[in-house]
């Protein structure tokens, strides 16, 4: 394995457990979860484009609950500080003071990223961001990875990516950077972690 100038991280299912804010906002609403994601999927692609705001996709989903004034408990739920996980946290400040640089490459809603920035201060030391919402392209567009490379000055093996959805890492593949299929799993992302340990630190 060629070692990596640079890591770059998912946000969601990675460093910030969304499947435990989606289980936590359908036990306060009293719905089932599978609704809850359902009705998420319906706000993926274009709407993560710049289009559409965090605040307005949680309102839309509330309407068939006929819960939408629920809204803002509901985002606050979603951003309990809980989610962001202990020992991902610590993996991003290992690599960080073994020299990697590091960057967050995320499909997001338009306001998400100014909320990602505010919470992870005091633990994510990064050089850059790409937001889709911001970007207006979204995983997994070549032309976003591409982007990427030109930003960062860096390419192929030289990028190592870590994200939780096998579309993207395959995209990432085709760029020919070095990948992380990330998997949650009980242990909060230990086993995952331990194994990008062993690859980059050890």
């Amino acid at each position: 394995m060629r070692k990596p100038t640079w890591v770059i991280f998912d946000i969601g299912g990675v460093i910030f457990n969304s499947d435990t804010a989606f289980k936590d906002i359908a036990d306060y609403l009293k719905v089932d979860r599978e609704h809850i994601t359902e009705k998420i999927i319906e706000y993926l692609g274009e709407d993560e484009l710049g289009k559409t705001t965090f605040e307005d996709v949680w309102k839309n989903l509330l309407k068939p609950f006929n819960k939408q004034h629920e809204y803002k408990k509901v985002i606050e739920i979603w951003w309990d500080v809980k989610r962001w996980m202990a020992d991902t946290k610590l993996l991003i400040y290992e690599l960080n003071k073994a020299g990697y640089k590091i960057a967050i490459l995320t499909n997001n809603w338009k306001g998400m990223g100014e909320r990602i920035l505010k919470d992870t201060k005091e633990f994510l030391v990064m050089n850059t961001m790409f937001q889709s919402s911001v970007e207006g392209l979204r995983k997994p567009d070549l032309q976003f990875y591409k982007l990427v490379e030109k930003r960062i000055g860096a390419s192929g093996e030289s990028i190592y990516f870590i994200d939780d959805s096998i579309k993207n890492i395959e995209a990432a593949k085709k760029m020919k950077w070095q990948t992380s299929l990330y998997l949650i799993g009980n242990g909060d992302g230990k086993s995952a972690n331990n194994l990008i340990r062993k690859e980059l630190l050890f």
